[in-house]
């Protein structure tokens, strides 16, 4: 039996939370009663059950998380992190602002479930989709539960087999929407004066990348993870889509309304939290909806953005046997108080396959911000080249019929040495 530090982590504000927005409990249907869900019926549905976050969220989301790697580092305590999120929208544009916020990697910190892909340059922080974490709030439950909505296609951020690393998938529409907002954000940052000509005050941009259970989000092995999304950072528009997909759609209609299923939500956290267990994790972060913190913290109201820390007692099957509340912070308030005490490194009760061993070794790429200037590619560059500018990295080919155009001031030796971004974020 090993004790884990779990930290979950209440969304910053949406736009159901801003007068004016609150979803009608009592006019939302029960989807067993829509045949054949059809966009044009489902919108506004979506909107109410699903909503974006508002400005202040993501600033909201990325003080709390600041804060906590402020909190981690000043303990100074080498821990292997997890990071799950609900597939809601608030939750999984919360959990994204990690990547400014002084997660990478350090000398306090490493993933402890990740994919060798992930791992790879340009290295990305995993943030893990678990469907059944929406299955709390008021809206989802009054419509049928977290697997109705799912299979209606209304949520764009499931862990589901239509979210599979393409740039036209339903997640990325999300995240160009998330880069749109936080990028207004960075131009405060560079007001301040925070860049590059200010080292002691300079930010981290990481790319980040969502990752799911198995091919259908429900797998049962910590090193069988999936991408879900592209990896991307939040200041570039590198993968800026020109179309993107509506989620896959399956409805029923059913003249006597199923019994509603328990909530799974907890479930599926402990899940979550056994199979970090099982890979090796001391700490879980979870972005989860308040109701869900509502429970296992004594029924509190979590305000935006804010923090409740806890200890869980997990064997070594991954199965969660109790739990201990051990504090509450609101947004940008969680110190090295919250922290509950760390009972040391856990040893991983589950081995990763060699292969998975031998490609997660080697180096790691991790950028400041502001990013390098990019290096500009030829539109006749050879097509059969590794995504996300890996190719860079690489020997030039031996046909000669184009040429590299370099940055100005960039000392190229024959190899590619450019930054991975093809654009940048302009000021």
């Amino acid at each position: 039996m090993v004790q884990v530090n779990v930290f979950l982590v209440r969304p910053g504000q949406s736009f159901t939370e801003i007068p004016g927005g609150e979803a009608n409990l009592e006019e939302l249907p029960h989807m067993n009663e829509l045949f054949q869900p059809a966009k044009g019926l489902l919108e506004e549905l979506s909107r109410l059950l699903d909503p974006a976050l508002t400005f202040e969220g993501y600033i909201q989301s990325e003080q709390t998380l600041r804060a906590m790697a402020q909190a981690f580092r000043q303990q100074g305590v080498v821990r292997k992190l997890a990071l799950f999120s609900s597939p809601l929208q608030a939750c999984v544009c919360s959990s994204a602002m990690i990547a400014s916020s002084g997660f990478e990697p350090a000398e306090w910190s490493e993933w402890a479930l990740s994919t060798p892909e992930t791992h790879a340059a340009p290295s990305a922080i995993p943030i893990i989709v678990e469907n059944g974490l929406a299955d709390c709030t008021p809206e989802i439950r009054k419509c049928g539960g977290h697997t109705v909505v799912l299979d209606a296609g209304l949520v764009r951020c499931t862990a589901a087999f239509w979210n599979k690393k393409y740039k036209k998938d339903p997640i990325m529409g999300v995240i160009q929407k998330m880069k749109n907002e936080v990028q207004a954000h960075v131009m405060e940052w560079v007001a301040e004066g925070r860049t590059a000509s200010n080292p002691e005050d300079q930010h981290m941009c990481a790319d980040t990348q969502y990752l799911k259970f198995a091919e259908d989000g429900n797998g049962t092995d910590p090193y069988g993870l999936f991408p879900m999304s592209l990896k991307f950072n939040i200041i570039t528009d590198l993968l800026k889509p020109n179309r993107i997909l509506e989620p896959h759609r399956k409805g029923c209609f059913e003249s006597t309304i199923p019994t509603l299923p328990p909530s799974v939500a907890k479930q599926s956290l402990e899940r979550c939290i056994g199979l970090a267990r099982q890979a090796g994790a001391d700490t879980v972060l979870a972005v989860v909806p308040p109701q869900l913190i509502a429970e296992l913290v004594n029924g509190w109201e979590a305000p935006q953005g804010s923090v409740a820390s806890l200890t869980a007692e997990v064997n070594d099957d991954g199965k969660v046997t109790g739990w201990q509340v051990f504090g509450k912070a609101e947004s940008g308030f969680f110190d090295i108080s919250n922290i509950p005490p760390y009972a040391g490194p856990v040893a991983p009760t589950k081995e990763a396959p060699v292969s998975h061993t031998t490609a997660m070794e080697g180096g790691e790429k991790w950028g400041a911000f502001p990013p390098p200037e990019p290096e500009k590619i030829p539109k006749n560059y050879p097509k059969d080249i590794p995504p996300f500018g890996q190719a860079l990295q690489l020997i030039e080919p031996s046909n000669k019929s184009w040429a590299w155009v370099h940055m100005p001031g960039d000392k190229s030796d024959g190899l590619a040495t450019g930054s991975f971004h093809a654009k940048s974020f302009r000021f």
